[in-house]
């Protein structure tokens, strides 16, 4: 999201630092991460149905709110084309239908524009789950080698790596197909949209047949194909279980003279404690004396921008302005966030302070823009070094969940030519992304949504190809990987390391 965010403890001096960079991250939700809606809280989206004239006045509504507010929807497709696409699934609602039903139309519509920053809100979707009676399956679900595989499970039922078959005689590879109107990719990444969404499984079945007090699940392991009663498990358990709990989106690990950083999010946490964590994780490493630097950016979704620009600043190279310019669209959806950060005593120093910085002016010069219009805003200044700046050897890991102000990094990364790129192709091309993902609610059905209305380019020439980026060594998890909890790719890092000494 374009964010500004204060924090108490940063001083006004810090605060504007912050306030005055953009963010790309987008919100994708995982199995593990939901918010709370009270609205359809505890009923399935399933038991809500609708006349087939108010969605049809819903998807009316959303085309033009897509045509007004959305940077660019014919970036990658062509307006025939998506044209085509809305009369196609409006005249397909030729009865009244099920909110569940109309989620998935919606987001086939929405998966024509190519951009992961406009698709259904699935936290608010699956609402339903989190009411303190709902059952729930207490695992969590990846998918590896085309095979919806048990990551982890908190009951300790399920055998880490099993390949899942069936849930109560429902086939699994049914679930799959699901999940496909819920696909979110950029440009041509939908290559990897299913393993992206494999961690929603439990959740679709929840929505789609409802989890049982007991529930037959059949798995192969190994050799052996079994079928086990799993209970069902209420939220209220699950929110007071510690084992739910997720781990720090920040961490660093030094291995033979390596040092490895991990950066979960760009977006969790404070400001004040990504700085810290930045600023002593790479005093850490000139102090050990480590000749190798590993950034792991797998599974981070996105965040603010300017914390994926303040990581160039510890990396000895070019000078980076990333992203190099933003293409936004002022309409009435988008201005309520520039309405919001522009109003009371924060709002006065952000639009009368700093006048010289070149992210502050950005931010007031698109602040200013008049409604309707459409405009570019290029930036001109780089982010100083860091004295803590590493200067040896430097490789990036990336995957299929790399995404937004990700997608934004491994451009920079790879066209400066930092390092190597290892993993499997990230969530976006190497021109840039989409971002601001702005709520927007259909006013007949409440279906949540989130749209982009600005778009970030790494590059001067504002490269359009749709190809997302692809690492210079391909690295894809095994289930081997999954049931010994091996890092893979690691191991074909000091693999090719030992190699070169």
């Amino acid at each position: 999201h374009l964010s500004i965010r204060r924090q108490r403890q940063m001083c006004i001096r810090d605060r504007f630092k912050a306030a005055s960079i953009y963010s790309s991250g987008f919100m994708f939700l995982c199995v593990a991460i939901f918010i709370i809606n009270a609205q359809g809280l505890a009923q399935s989206p399933t038991q809500f149905y609708y006349q087939k004239d108010s969605l049809r006045a819903d998807l009316e509504d959303l085309k033009n709110i897509i045509y007004e507010s959305h940077e660019n929807p014919f970036y990658y497709v062509d307006s025939t084309e998506f044209e085509q696409a809305y009369d196609s699934i409006y005249q397909s609602i030729q009865t009244d239908i099920s909110l569940a039903e109309f989620s998935q139309k919606t987001g086939m519509l929405l998966q024509r524009l190519k951009d992961s920053h406009s698709s259904i809100n699935l936290k608010s979707l699956f609402n339903f789950t989190r009411a303190d009676t709902s059952l729930n399956f207490y695992f969590q679900t990846v998918m590896v080698e085309k095979k919806i595989v048990v990551k982890k499970d908190y009951l300790n039922i399920l055998p880490v790596g099993a390949i899942l078959l069936n849930i109560n005689e429902t086939k699994v590879d049914d679930l799959v197909s699901a999940s496909e109107p819920y696909y979110i990719f950029e440009g041509n990444s939908e290559e990897y949209a299913s393993e992206l969404m494999a961690g929603l499984i439990p959740k679709l079945y929840s929505m789609n047949y409802g989890v049982k007090q007991t529930n037959l699940v059949s798995y192969s392991y190994g050799s052996d194909t079994l079928t086990i009663k799993y209970p069902g498990t209420p939220f209220k358990t699950i929110r007071k279980d510690r084992k739910s709990d997720g781990s720090s989106p920040f961490s660093i690990e030094i291995m033979n003279n390596t040092a490895f950083i991990n950066i979960g999010s760009f977006s969790a946490q404070s400001e004040n404690k990504y700085d810290r964590f930045l600023r002593k994780s790479f005093k850490k490493f000139k102090k050990k004396q480590c000749d190798s630097l590993v950034i792991d950016l797998r599974d981070n979704l996105g965040g603010n921008v300017w914390r994926m620009e303040e990581l160039f600043t510890y990396l000895e190279g070019p000078n980076v302005i990333c992203p190099y310019s933003i293409m936004a669209v002022k309409s009435e959806l988008s201005s309520k966030k520039y309405d919001k950060l522009t109003r009371g005593i924060m709002g006065w120093f952000r639009t009368h302070w700093y006048k010289n910085n070149d992210k502050m002016g950005v931010f007031r010069d698109m602040a200013n823009t008049p409604l309707l219009s459409r405009d570019t805003f290029t930036y001109k200044v780089f982010s100083k070094k860091k004295k803590l700046r590493f200067k040896g050897k430097k490789t990036l890991f990336i995957n299929h969940k790399s995404g937004s102000a990700s997608v934004l990094f491994a451009s920079a990364f790879k066209s400066n030519s930092f390092g190597t790129v290892m993993g499997s192709p990230c969530l976006g091309p190497m021109g840039g992304t989409w971002g601001d993902a702005t709520s927007y609610t259909m006013k007949r059905s409440g279906l949540k949504l989130s749209l982009s209305v600005i778009r970030l380019s790494c590059t001067s020439d504002y490269n359009r190809s749709p190809e997302n980026i692809t690492p210079d060594i391909i690295y894809e998890p095994s289930i081997r990987d999954i049931k010994t909890d091996t890092d893979g790719l690691k191991q074909i890092y000091f693999s090719r390391a030992q190699k070169t000494q």
